[in-house]
């Protein structure tokens, strides 16, 4: 139970990671020859591979509270003006050109 608990550990606390790995080291082997995969099977077993990580990485990712609505005023206001966009109210933002250093 050690090592399969340690892996069920792994992917729990780091799906994508887990995914990554997995489907590299797939392609690696399909690439160098070590499996013999058509590349309609290497395509079915990258998506179920992503299909049951991405169900772990969702929960990960869900929020669990509700968002509230913002205030009617904070509603109202043009999203890039106070940002300093191009919105209304806006300017635009200034950006300082740096030389780089030869050193």
């Amino acid at each position: 139970m050690g090592t399969f608990g340690a892996l069920t550990r792994l992917i729990r606390r780091e799906p994508v990671t887990v995914q990554a790995c997995v489907q590299a080291t797939l392609a690696l082997l399909v690439g160098f020859g070590a499996v013999r995969w058509t590349s309609e099977q290497v395509g079915l077993v990258m998506g179920a591979v992503a299909a049951f990580l991405a169900l772990l990485t969702r929960a990960k990712v869900t929020p669990t509270r509700t968002i509230q609505a913002a205030p009617p005023g904070d509603r109202d206001q043009d999203a890039a003006g106070p940002a300093g966009g191009s919105g209304a109210g806006g300017t635009a933002p200034t950006v300082e050109a740096k030389p780089l250093s030869a050193g």
